[in-house]
């Protein structure tokens, strides 16, 4: 919410609220304090309790921002892009073909759904080793209980579970018994990796229902398939949530400062078991859609 001061020695206030600009004010619920004329500001509801406003840059510093990014690692990285992209162009003409792009994004689509609540994890200061083997475990869950007679329909929801599951062990042992979550999640990549070896052994199963594998081969909008729309939904719900919400902003400042979070009103320890939640079940997700692309799984999966 933007606000612009009044004139010197007057009182700006939104919705009962006495707030302030400057370029970090106190977080606090109630208070009067006074902005230079003319300067813009934002007010920012962190947890229940607590709250918070800051200045917005002027286009000037915006600029300024932009160019200190470009001569940091973000331009770098940028660099890196445009060569890998020049020499992808140069060797293949038809590289930049929607046939061709497509493919590259159907052949990575899991994965960039998984990006997506990382993202958060990251966010939070902590990581998840745990994804990959996470998505291989579910596969080999759907793979292991269709072969025993088990509906598809139920074999996907109990990976969903057991993914979620998992999720919510994770954030407890890290958010509550204060486990780091390097050592968690790479128990979890070391563990969920047995289990799914232990499922499906060297085999290889397959022939699953025709409308199981035509979620990840088919196209449902020309070449367009069904992950890659659920991409897209989840993109635009990550963006909302991390940028619109409540839960997104507390999960900024978790990533700052848990003590100024805790301070603030921040429930850090739901906010850190949701996300490692929402991680594990993303994850089983995303093993449940490359056995539907690959249409057989095994360990190696």
């Amino acid at each position: 919410m933007l606000f612009r001061s009044p004139a010197p020695g007057r009182l700006s206030t939104i919705t009962g609220w006495p707030i302030a600009s400057g370029s970090l004010c106190a977080i606090r619920r109630a208070g009067v304090s006074v902005a230079p004329p003319g300067e813009y500001g934002m007010i920012m509801r962190i947890g229940r309790t607590g709250y918070g406003c800051a200045t917005a840059y002027p286009a000037t510093a915006m600029a300024a921002s932009i160019r200190r990014r470009l001569f940091g690692w973000e331009g770098l990285l940028l660099l890196f892009l445009l060569v890998v992209l020049a020499y992808n162009v140069s060797t293949n003409p038809r590289y930049f073909e929607i046939t061709n792009q497509v493919n590259l994004f159907t052949l990575g689509i899991e994965k960039s759904i998984v990006i997506l609540v990382m993202a958060f994890v990251i966010m939070t200061g902590e990581i998840d080793l745990s994804v990959a083997s996470m998505m291989g475990l579910a596969a080999a869950i759907v793979a292991a209980l269709f072969e025993a007679g088990v509906p598809m329909e139920i074999a996907v929801l109990v990976a969903l579970a057991v993914g979620l599951g998992f999720g919510i062990l994770n954030g407890v042992l890290i958010a509550l018994v204060g486990i780091p979550s390097l050592a968690v999640t790479l128990a979890g990549y070391i563990g969920f990796r047995g289990l799914a070896r232990l499922l499906v052994e060297d085999r290889s199963v397959g022939s699953f229902p025709d409308w199981f594998a035509g979620i990840g081969q088919h196209g449902l909008l020309g070449p367009v398939t069904a992950p890659m729309l659920l991409y897209l939904l989840f993109a635009i719900v990550a963006i909302v949530l991390m940028h619109r919400t409540g839960f997104g902003r507390s999960t900024i400042v978790i990533g700052n400062s848990v003590a100024v979070a805790r301070f603030s009103g921040v429930r850090v320890a739901r906010v850190k078991i949701a996300i490692f939640a929402a991680s594990g079940l993303i994850a089983a997700l995303a093993g449940v859609l490359i056995a539907a692309r690959l249409g057989a799984v095994r360990v190696s999966t």
